[in-house]
């Protein structure tokens, strides 16, 4: 436990705003360069594997080479092949779990910021186990949405296979599909930075509490023309640990909450303001 290391009773409003965002920019930072790097590998492979001959053989797209040619066929191309869900869900929670463990390990030191915090990151919260499971709980959701993306990819071409496209016309197909994956990356990095750092002050501020403590959070919003509707009517809602947050018709654990609606997660600048009280 942390609360050793603390002095007395109550320790108010830990989180110092600008070291805050700074780890919570540098994980949206990071983790948008990680996602833009799988989405354009997504896009290349997936491409030349529609143009590889060997998934042609046995549907109309393989040339023949003499009179009768039996890799010639009806079949539909292998979607499965096409995209294979499976590995870019490993390939994805390979690089993406150490980049969001750095994250989670900025954002636990941010919080309790200066000494204390200098160096602690995600092995000094309750062993890191708390921290580890933040961790785990992004990078499965991420690698669940990089893996719909590759099936999306290869429903796409089998929908153009179905119609009669030929080989250039479903490369090109996907290919197309970048730049809507590259702004896809954009929006997530912004949600899972700010879900990410959430969820680890949440656990840090639990664990700095101790057994008989009390952790409240007040919701905030950023109070300018951009906020929407929802997220002003939510500004200074205050909910103790583990109670959520009403926001529009959701309820939400902390901003960038990844079992939100997209609706009212998506682009959110919100932030939380705690204050921690330890039992005496």
């Amino acid at each position: 436990m942390m609360q050793g290391l603390l002095d007395d009773a109550e320790v108010k409003s830990l989180l110092d705003a600008s070291h805050a965002l700074d780890a919570r920019d540098q994980a949206e930072e990071d983790v948008r360069a990680v996602l833009e790097q799988l989405v354009r590998r997504l896009v290349q492979r997936t491409a030349a594997r529609v143009a590889s001959p060997k998934l042609r053989k046995g549907t109309r797209h393989f040339a023949p080479e003499y009179k009768t040619d039996t890799r010639v066929g009806d079949a539909p191309l292998d979607i499965e092949k096409v995209a294979d869900t499976r590995q870019w869900r490993e390939e994805a929670t390979a690089a993406l779990t150490p980049v969001l463990a750095a994250a989670a390990a900025a954002s636990a030191a941010a919080f309790v910021d200066g000494p204390l915090g200098g160096g602690l990151g995600a092995a000094g919260v309750a062993g890191g186990v708390a921290v580890d499971a933040v961790v785990t709980e992004v990078s499965d959701w991420l690698a669940e949405l990089i893996a719909g993306a590759a099936r999306r990819l290869g429903e796409l071409v089998g929908d153009g296979d179905r119609v009669g496209d030929d080989i250039d016309a479903l490369v090109a197909r996907v290919r197309a599909e970048l730049p809507n994956l590259e702004k896809w990356a954009g929006r997530a990095a912004v949600q899972t930075a700010t879900g990410l750092h959430h969820a680890v002050e949440y656990v840090v501020a639990v664990d700095l509490a101790g057994p008989g403590g009390m952790v409240s959070a007040t919701w905030q919003s950023r109070q300018d023309g951009q906020v929407r509707t929802s997220h002003l009517e939510a500004d200074g809602q205050v909910r103790r640990a583990g109670e959520r947050f009403e926001v529009g018709g959701a309820l939400l654990r902390w901003p960038g909450d990844f079992d939100a609606p997209a609706e009212e997660v998506a682009y959110c600048r919100c932030r939380l303001k705690w204050v921690v009280s330890m039992a005496k």
